[in-house]
């Protein structure tokens, strides 16, 4: 059975919106955009989940993509697990979304401490402004913590950070819509490389080409 979204949706907006500016005000660095995921966005990246997928959802702010999620899933209090390190946005999504499991604290932390796999990962977290060192590492955490047909879903405000996904997916799209503030860019990352066969493939290659030189 399908959860219950709140009702009233005109309050819980502009409850939304009011957090999302007091954090903006407070920490910009952290929210990393001017206002809320619009439901254009939220829909981009939600229209590909199946209603029994498993879903992580990192960084979901004041909720805008999780309610789009909820929407997909079957028995969401179950599937969907969100992660969010600021106190604010996660009190918000505990108001709205009671019946959700919420792990507040770091996404790179929770990642590396959890042995869970996933069929989609969601993030709203605004890589770009991230130190590079922290970013790769959660791009390589996000790839290990992935079914092997899982996909990757992020948005971001510019194409900065997508050359970076190609260093741990095979495959990623690039999506865009104008109807959000900013407009923003959709990556979606498909396939990913299981870095351990690559280096094992490397370093077997490596052995072979030593031996055609030592026969030689």
């Amino acid at each position: 059975m399908q959860a219950e979204l709140p009702s009233r949706p005109n309050s819980v907006m502009l409850h939304r919106m009011s957090n999302w500016l007091k954090q903006l005000i407070i920490n910009p660095r952290a929210i990393g955009a001017i206002s809320p995921s619009s439901s254009s966005l939220a829909n981009l990246m939600t229209k590909s989940i199946n209603s029994d997928d498993r879903i992580l959802e990192l960084g979901p702010g004041t909720g805008s993509i999780t309610r789009s999620l909820i929407k997909r899933l079957s028995n969401p209090a179950s599937q969907l697990t969100l992660v969010e390190i600021d106190p604010f946005m996660a009190k918000t999504c505990r108001a709205i979304f009671p019946q959700i499991e919420l792990i507040e604290d770091d996404a790179l932390r929770v990642l590396k401490m959890s042995d869970k796999k996933y069929n989609t990962i969601i993030s709203g977290i605004p890589f770009a402004i991230l130190q590079k060192k922290i970013r790769l590492q959660l791009f390589a955490e996000i790839a290990k913590h992935l079914k092997p047909d899982g996909t990757f879903i992020m948005f971001q405000y510019s194409v900065l950070t997508r050359h970076e996904l190609k260093n741990y997916f095979n495959e990623v799209t690039t999506k865009y819509t104008p109807f959000n503030l900013p407009p923003a860019f959709v990556f979606v990352a498909k396939n990913k490389i299981d870095k351990l066969s690559s280096i094992n493939n490397a370093q077997t290659n490596t052995t072979i080409d030593n031996d055609q030189t030592n026969r030689e």
